[in-house]
């Protein structure tokens, strides 16, 4: 079961069937060509339904997962360090998160290959 606000901005918990899930988990890994290499990260919350996007294409494909913390989630120079330090390859963060991080200076080279968004429009892109 997810939960999602959907139009109401209500909560409302909908159940995903094992076949949708690994439909969306088999898409994942081949669009963006996930491999037990990568090291991806956890930072939506577990209730917000991109989590089930963040989580299992990774786990399933022996992936290493890196769950953040509240603290990095608030701290936009700290979560830019920590994926850098933590050779982040692959990301998921919610449009506020992102455009943040995106204001932010970044080194010429990351391991980081794509940060995925979701939520509310972008509106804030990357300079480089």
């Amino acid at each position: 079961i997810v939960y999602t606000s959907g139009s109401t901005g209500k909560p409302k918990g909908v159940m995903v069937e094992y076949r949708s899930l690994m439909n969306m988990v088999s898409w994942h890994q081949e669009v963006y060509r996930i491999s037990a290499e990568d090291r991806a990260t956890q930072i939506a919350g577990v209730a917000f339904d991109s989590a089930v996007q963040e989580i299992w294409p990774y786990l399933t494909a022996g992936a290493a997962l890196y769950l953040s913390t509240e603290e990095l989630r608030i701290n936009p120079e700290a979560l830019r360090d920590w994926l850098i330090d933590s050779r982040i390859t692959a990301s998921f963060a919610p449009t506020p998160i992102l455009e943040r991080l995106l204001k932010l200076s970044w080194p010429d080279k990351t391991d980081l290959r794509f940060i995925i968004t979701g939520g509310d429009q972008l509106t804030q892109y990357p300079s480089n």
